[in-house]
């Protein structure tokens, strides 16, 4: 945050002291996002310890590769229908 939190607006101070975000939820919605495989894999690449083996970083970003693509091609498919 770049401002001083006495500048912010009343509901920007509210919605801040009313997030709370836990290790759980953290360990829950982590594996929905490419990007923990990806930083996963850059960190073992570095030397450190990985959260998931490679094998399953590799898997995940193919998965989730192979996924957005279809999506992608089935709204541009379907795009092209529309018109």
């Amino acid at each position: 945050m770049m401002a001083p939190s006495e500048r912010m607006a009343l509901w920007a101070d509210q919605a801040r002291a009313t997030v709370v975000v836990t290790e759980k939820d953290v360990l829950i919605f982590a594996p929905l996002s490419p990007l923990t495989y990806v930083a996963d894999l850059l960190r073992g690449g570095l030397g450190e310890l990985r959260f998931f083996p490679a094998w399953i970083d590799a898997l995940a970003l193919a998965t989730f590769a192979a996924g957005l693509l279809t999506l992608a091609r089935h709204l541009h498919h379907r795009r092209d229908r529309a018109l």
